[in-house]
């Protein structure tokens, strides 16, 4: 399966990256959940996987767990679908 990325992604006054999603709830993110759910959009997890393991110098070994955990709170709440 395929991610599809929902909502958009803003900055605060601060200069804080925001993501927002299709019901207006605003999360406050590191540059590097940014970067991944930017990267998401019409990949699957293992693609995804070795995109950001070629992006970040760390194994796919390294990745798996936290990636796989990151993936699932974006899709809780709702700026992640398949």
């Amino acid at each position: 399966m395929k991610f599809v990325k929902k909502g958009f992604m803003t900055r605060d006054e601060y200069g804080n990256i925001i993501l927002v999603n299709e019901k207006k709830e605003a999360y406050k993110v590191t540059e590097g959940v940014a970067m991944i759910w930017q990267m998401s959009d019409g990949k699957s997890e293992d693609e995804l996987l070795n995109e950001v393991s070629k992006a970040t110098e760390l194994s796919v070994e390294e990745l798996k767990e936290p990636l796989t955990e990151l993936l699932e709170k974006l899709k809780e709440v709702e700026l992640l679908a398949y």
